[in-house]
Parts: C-alpha cells; structure tokens; sequence
C-alpha cells in the first residue's frame, strides 16, 4: 500500500462541476470534468481544456478545442481525439465518485456498508459520512504509524466523541460494489466497529507519518 499521503498527480479544478468516467465501446476510457463554458479531458496520455461550443439538436452539448473534440448528451458520449473516433461511451457513475473526490483533492477514500459511510482524508483533514442521510463530521489527526503491522492509526475527537480510524495494506473486496481495493479500513465511533476498504487516490511521495 501507499501508506500515504502524497503530492496531487493531476491539476485540481475548483468550484461547482460534474465529473463523468466514461467507458468507450472500444474499451478506452476518459474521464471528464465538466465546468461553467467548458469541459477538462483527463485522457491516458494527456490532459486538455475543450471550450464549450454548440449541441446540433436539444439535450446535446459540443465541446471542441484542435484535433479533440466532444459530443455529450445525457450520460453518453462521443469522443473524436486525434483523428480517432471513441463512441458509445457511458458514464460509469460508480467510478465516476471515485475520479470526482481525487479531482477535489481528496487522498484517500473508504466506503462500508451496513450502515452504509463513507470516508475521505485530504492531508490531516477528516471528513466522515455516516447512515442514509450522510450525516458529516469533520475534524482533523496525526498519523501514528505501526511498522511492525504495517498498518496507519488515527485518532482523533470528533465532536467530543473519540474516533480511530486504522489502515491496513490487505486487499479488501466491497461485496455490494463487487470491487476490490488496496486497503482494509476500520473505523471505531460512538462503540461501534465499522469494517469498510479504500485506496489512496494521488502518487508520488508518501507524507512520513
């Protein structure tokens, strides 16, 4: 595992956006973040700004730059880059959560499931979603790495309520998203014991913990 957390591997786009994983019927895929006037393409090899153009008929939306180019409409998607033609492109909408919080900045994610949470760390920020209602906590912590173990620990006080989170490099698989991920992630609040799995989304140096 990357045991973490490391320097931003793509340009981070801020503000209000919609970002779409879309898997080509040709077995490319892209993803895209859509913003007010035009559309960031993070393709295999390079990244690139398409303007906002025209749609030829109502729903559609034509973004154009060069050689590249994109045609959208609902979840589907036409992609022309480099005199190649990518089409029947869907958005995978899983996948897309995934690419949107490693946009935002977020370094590491973990989901579990019953009760359903979520959790995202960007640097020693902590941002906790809890139940079908998401109820969110934020606070801050300090790693406290275990060598022996090879495994990170948390712990911090979310509001006036301890909270310990602890990474382990194990593959974990989400029955209910059918995915496997890098880490096994458990989660101890309010004297419960939340199993969950998650991966660090940006490279590079890992922060010494």
């Amino acid at each position: 595992m990357r045991r973490f957390l490391m320097p931003l591997c793509l340009p981070l786009l801020l503000g209000a956006s919609d970002t779409f994983l879309y898997r080509c019927g040709d077995d490319f895929h892209f993803t895209a973040r859509f913003e007010k006037g035009g559309v960031w393409l993070f393709l295999p090899k390079r990244s690139v700004k398409l303007p906002f153009i025209d749609g030829r008929h109502p729903g559609e939306k034509r973004f154009s730059e060069g050689s590249v180019s994109l045609a959208v409409e609902g979840e589907s998607a036409v992609l022309l880059e480099g005199g190649r033609v990518h089409a029947s492109c869907r958005n995978d909408r899983r996948a897309a959560i995934w690419e949107k919080a490693k946009l935002d900045g977020v370094d590491f994610r973990a989901v579990g499931n019953e009760p359903p949470w979520i959790l995202e760390i960007t640097g020693d920020r902590f941002d906790f979603f809890y139940g079908y209602g998401k109820k969110r906590f934020s606070f801050r912590a300090k790693p406290r790495v275990d060598r022996d173990k090879s495994e990170t620990r948390y712990v911090a006080d979310a509001g006036g309520t301890p909270f310990e989170v602890t990474l382990r490099p194990d593959p974990c698989r989400d029955s209910m998203a059918d995915e496997t991920y890098e880490t096994r992630v458990e989660v101890v609040w309010k004297a419960r014991r939340l199993m969950g799995c998650g991966m660090a989304l940006h490279c590079d140096k890992l922060r010494k913990g």
